[in-house]
């Protein structure tokens, strides 16, 4: 059975509408040159920094670990790109002199989806069914030592009506997530009217101080080399409230150049949350490290921890991912570090970017929560465990014209072996948890990927870049469902919910201007696991940025 679903009335006129607002942009005050993204720090997922990690594969920047996002202050400036190339006029600007500021690049998009939510683009901008419009603006300096970025971002959507998962819950609870409604605050939908928010987007403030830089930041980071399918912290919630503190630039010991952060934030929740008033705040404490060895140019080996805790914050709880403890206990030790009303989360991961070739390879391993005793760790190291591989070339490579293929996959479907010995009866993804019952999340959006979350997913795509901008086609395919509650859980045919999309993406520049329009015509197949009912829905984006 197909369906197409078209847009409301109300869809189109706010389409119109929004995309009529970012034609209209006018300048308030010229910058000295184009620029990317919002023209201030290089943005986590957006274009620059996608374009610098491709331009290391043809030497023209700088060898430069990639797996600790955003970049400080200094190490940013470093990767500007060195002879001719495509985009060589949208880095032209020059760095603003100390002591000036200089207004970001307002930016103004709009996206509609026809028949189901489809997230086309990182948070903290939701997308459900019907119209999104957001907008985002600010300014940016630097004074000395001190860098300064102001970029909030509002956004509003229709948050039209689509048939839900039945998860076994009533009342509000019955928009949550579609298998765990109650472990995890993921909703399927944000409640029955319109949804949006004001938020501090990539505003951030941070001071260089030599070999370390520290400050405060709201801004969207990623951590692991994954462009697509962020395992331990992505883009795709946006940001949250955070002080850092780590290098400005890699630090060369000799053996090894390296890289370190540590992060101290406060995650929040959603109205949907299951999570009690007390248990509503939570603190997060992370640590990364990249190392990338002596005479092995273009390798980054890492490592990642994320703590999650409803305990009030300690010195001890904001230190955690520096600790041994909680790591792994001695052989038949039994789990004597798992704290309550904590979650942990760890990954391992590698990216080799070989500019002589062309071609960069990078994975990451992640595992979730404490993992009891090293033996246990050693027999059953899949155990709540998933992973993602990634492969990048650079086929051509002229002043005029990159062009990049791409190919990235993840799974986060449990390993069988411990469903009946942990005592469940269904499959257990990463991300939930049974005392931290906001999960992996910030404000109801996954911190890591949707497809990581017990599923599935690919991406192929070649990304073609000339002088007037960039056209990406892809082919995505993400399992997101095979179990829902009141199922069985043993049936030997599983007709899983799977997605397959088209994205057809094309930026364009136009003086100090750019202009990018995505359409993404997707097919669901077993929709909310209804065997052979489909689903079609169109994914439609316009975005505007500059004066």
């Amino acid at each position: 059975m197909r369906e197409f679903v078209p847009p409301p009335r109300w869809c189109v006129i706010v389409f119109a509408l929004a995309l009529g607002a970012c034609i209209a942009v006018h300048t308030a005050g010229a910058q000295s040159a184009p620029r990317l993204d919002l023209g201030g720090a290089l943005e986590v997922g957006g274009e620059a920094e996608r374009y610098l990690r491709m331009m290391q594969l043809t030497g023209t920047v700088p060898a430069s670990p990639w797996t600790a996002l955003p970049f400080a202050g200094s190490a940013e400036r470093s990767l500007l790109p060195r002879g001719p190339h495509p985009w060589q006029s949208r880095f032209g600007a020059t760095t603003p002199a100390s002591g000036a500021f200089h207004w970001l690049r307002p930016t103004a998009s709009t996206t509609v989806n026809t028949t189901f939510p489809y997230q086309g683009a990182a948070g903290p901008v939701w997308t459900g069914r019907g119209a999104t419009a957001a907008i985002q603006g600010g300014l940016a300096g630097r004074w000395g030592r001190v860098n300064l970025q102001l970029a909030p971002i509002a956004f509003i959507a229709q948050n039209a009506a689509f048939v839900l998962a039945p998860n076994g819950a009533t009342g509000g609870s019955r928009f949550g997530d579609a298998r765990f409604p109650f472990n995890i605050d993921y909703p399927q939908r944000f409640g029955e009217s319109a949804y949006g928010r004001l938020d501090f987007g990539t505003s951030s403030i941070a001071v260089d101080l030599g070999a370390v830089t520290a400050g405060v930041s709201n801004a969207p980071q990623r951590w692991g080399p994954a462009r697509e399918y962020p395992l331990v912290l992505g883009p795709g919630a946006g940001g949250f409230p955070h002080a850092f503190v780590g290098t400005a630039d890699p630090i060369n010991l000799g053996i090894a150049v390296v890289q370190a952060r540590l992060i101290a934030g406060r995650l929040s929740q959603s109205a949907f949350s299951a999570a009690p008033a007390d248990r509503a705040q939570r603190v997060a404490s992370a640590a990364v490290i990249g190392i990338s060895p002596r005479g092995l140019d273009g390798l980054e080996l890492g490592f990642a921890r994320f703590f999650s805790s409803t305990e009030p914050a300690t010195l001890d709880q904001l230190l955690r991912p520096l600790s041994l403890r909680g790591l792994v206990g001695a052989i038949g030790d039994t789990i004597t570090d798992n704290l309550p009303n904590e979650n942990q989360i760890a990954s391992a991961f590698f990216r080799w970017a070989i500019p002589t070739a062309g071609v960069e390879v990078y994975g990451e391993w992640y595992r979730e929560d404490f993992p009891g005793d090293f033996r246990k760790l050693l027999i059953k190291p899949d155990d709540l465990s998933s992973f993602m591989v990634g492969f990048q070339r650079l086929l051509v490579a002229s002043p005029r014209r990159h062009r990049l293929a791409r190919f990235e996959i993840v799974n986060g479907e449990l390993s069988h072996q411990e469903r009946g010995q942990r005592g469940f009866v269904a499959p257990l993804p990463p991300y939930l948890h049974f005392q931290v019952l906001q999960g992996h999340t910030q404000r109801g959006m996954l911190l890591g990927s949707p497809e990581a979350y017990g599923g599935a997913g690919w991406r192929a795509a070649v990304d073609d870049y000339t002088e007037r901008g960039r056209v990406t086609v892809a082919l995505e395919r993400a399992l997101r469902l095979d179990w829902l509650p009141g199922q069985p859980t043993t049936a030997t045919r599983v007709r899983p919910n799977v997605l397959y999309g088209l994205r057809l993406e094309m930026l364009r520049f136009d003086g100090a201007r750019d202009y990018t329009v995505t359409l993404v015509p997707a097919i669901d197949l077993n929709r909310n696991l209804l065997p052979g009912v489909e689903r079609f829905n169109l994914h439609a984006a316009a975005r505007v940025r500059g004066w």
